[in-house]
């Protein structure tokens, strides 16, 4: 019964709030930026321009449904549902239904009614299962293709085959719940992508059958998938980005620049005007008055400086290897990272608070939100490639100035343990090291460490504070299962560098006691204060007063305030798992919904 209970609290709700109009601010949209400081508005819908749909088939018209004996639909539905109900391998059209166990409540509620034959909502639900393409989604998921070969039943009152018409209504009612589902949770399931996913699930609220039916009686569908999707700036700025770059990928997509030799401010080179028209193309270039005789101009230089920006390249204005490869990666490529983010969104900013750290692995970057403000950015490094940085969050608890840190065993049998073997007990020496074993410090002068193998050394390497330690001055700690913390490095000189993924997976960062200032409270722990603490050398714990959550994401697309992608390369190769499984069709798990209302 309570199971029952659920499902049918699961069928009002998604069909209801798909229905019901849109309660939205009137507010300006303003998406945030990657690197800037800006409030992460709620966006209303209302003020995103995405591409009008094109006109639904006008043939179907009101006179034909309007003469449609509904009740003669009604029991091919009520027979259609009670097959589901015994069995939910039972298919419509050839098609198994998503929603098994949600069909039956919604149909009973309405005494197997039709739901769907009204020309505005037959118009309305075909428009919103198109309009998923927005979202970078497939509306085929939505049965669209089966649809619309189901439409031809209503092209005239003598040729309507009653049973077809209990299949279409079915089907749109299974097509809207599972494009409502996905745009709640995602079409693709993270967990089954990483074991280590804990962000957690969005739960389904109660709602009242009743409002489903005064909805379906408003006819306000066109508006419902607002009410799913997140209502954050960056997710809508990514759909106004796929909607634009689609438009530009039918007009031809972007022009290709030659190769050849590094192109420099000031060049003369024939290929400066493929660069110039390539950039006018993208809307970087505002035209191409700025190129005269071949000549790489002022103009230019600072369009190719913000693409570079854009893609997280260099920002020199040089067009070398990278920066040509980044031009020539084609529209496709761009289409498809945003298609990929926009997943990425759906899992995550539903249950985004308003203060928590935020690492995006592909770009570098930590951000600190406050009262849904960025107020603080900086530079990081990840793990290598293979030392990948994990997908996950925590609670950042409390931070150590002067950290001691020990090696991991992976480390020491695989880093330290060779050079003991080459160097031996200099080598700790040098790096402040210290040797320990039950707890208790071992003197290592007089060891012979070519005796041990990685399985059978016996030691635990701590490296003590001080300027070697491989933590730098202070670290963050939100205890996790993974061993991964933001801290200090004493490899400062790395973050010069446009690629950083340079640690065994922990989080290096660039201005580690300004982050400290940020997090601590700049009242009791401002950066001048945390560098007295360091200048000590004595290790001291500070905890964290409003302990604060971290998120450890990895993004490859984002978008400023201005509505600007930025672009960020693939390091882990984790796009192309998401994308294929975008493009798969999807399979439904009746299992899986049990997790988003239990």
């Amino acid at each position: 019964m309570y199971q029952q209970l659920n499902y049918l609290a699961i069928i009002c709700m998604l069909i209801t709030l798909f229905c019901a109009t849109s309660c939205q601010q009137n507010k300006k949209q303003t998406p945030p930026p990657p690197k800037t400081v800006v409030k992460e508005e709620v966006a209303p819908k209302d003020t995103i321009v995405i591409e009008e749909l094109p006109p639904v088939d006008e043939n179907i018209t009101e006179e034909v449904v309007h003469k449609i004996d509904t009740n003669k639909i009604v029991g091919f539905i009520q027979t259609h549902i009670d097959q589901v109900k015994a069995d939910s391998t039972v298919a419509v059209q050839g098609i198994k239904l998503f929603s098994v166990n949600l069909l039956p409540a919604f149909y009973k509620a309405r005494e197997y009614h039709p739901a769907w034959l009204d020309e505005q909502l037959m118009n309305d639900a075909f428009r919103t299962i198109e309009g998923a393409a927005k979202d970078g989604l497939n509306p085929d998921d939505y049965h669209l293709q089966e649809l619309l070969k189901l439409r031809e039943n209503f092209r005239s009152i003598e040729d309507i085959d009653y049973d077809k018409a209990a299949d279409y209504d079915i089907l749109i009612t299974d097509g809207l719940l599972m494009y409502a589902f996905h745009l709640l949770y995602g079409k693709v399931d993270p967990e089954g992508l990483d074991a280590n996913w804990n962000f957690g699930t969005k739960k389904v609220p109660e709602n009242a059958l009743q409002m489903l039916m005064d909805a379906v009686k408003n006819k306000t569908i066109l508006e419902s998938p607002d009410l799913f999707r997140p209502q954050r700036p960056r997710y809508y700025g990514m759909m106004k980005a796929l909607a634009e770059l689609r438009k530009l990928d039918a007009a031809g997509g972007f022009p290709i620049v030659s190769e050849g030799e590094t192109l420099h401010p000031k060049d003369k080179d024939v290929r400066v005007i493929e660069l110039s028209n390539r950039l006018v193309k993208s809307g970087h270039l505002v035209d191409s008055l700025g190129v005269k005789d071949s000549v790489f101009s002022p103009a230019l230089t600072e369009a190719v400086k913000v693409f570079q920006e854009e893609y997280g390249l260099v920002v020199d204005g040089i067009v070398g290897k990278g920066t040509l490869g980044a031009l020539n990666k084609g529209i496709k490529h761009k289409i498809d990272k945003i298609r990929v983010n926009l997943e990425r969104a759906r899992w995550v900013m539903h249950n985004l608070g308003s203060d928590f750290v935020l690492v995006n692995i592909p770009s570098f970057s930590l951000y600190v939100l406050k009262d849904n403000h960025v107020v603080h950015s900086t530079k990081v490094m990840v793990g290598k490639t293979y030392h990948k940085t994990p997908v996950f969050k925590d609670i950042i608890e409390y931070a150590d100035v002067n950290p001691t840190w020990t090696a991991t065993r992976n480390i020491t049998v695989n880093e330290i343990l060779p050079q003991l073997k080459r160097k031996g007990a200099g080598y700790l020496t040098k790096n402040n090291m210290t040797l320990l074993k039950g707890g208790a410090r071992v003197n290592p002068w007089g060891i012979d460490f070519n005796q041990y193998t990685k399985r059978t050394f016996p030691y635990v390497v701590r490296q003590e504070p001080g300027p070697k330690n491989a933590l730098g001055e202070i670290k963050f700690i939100f205890p996790n299962k993974h061993s991964v913390y933001l801290h200090d490095t004493p490899s400062r000189h790395l973050f010069v560098k446009e690629s950083r993924a340079f640690s065994h997976g922990c989080i290096r960062v660039q201005d580690p006691l300004q982050l400290g200032e940020v997090l601590l409270g700049d009242s009791l722990y401002s950066k001048a204060k945390l560098q007295s603490i360091v200048d000590s050398r004595k290790n001291t714990r500070i905890k964290m007063t409003d302990k604060m959550e971290v998120l450890i994401l990895y993004w490859t697309a984002a978008v400023d305030e201005e509505g600007n992608m930025f672009f960020h390369e693939d390091i882990y190769k984790r796009d192309g798992r998401i994308l294929a499984s975008l493009e798969e069709k999807f399979m439904y798990d009746p299992t899986m919904l049990k997790k988003y209302y239990e």
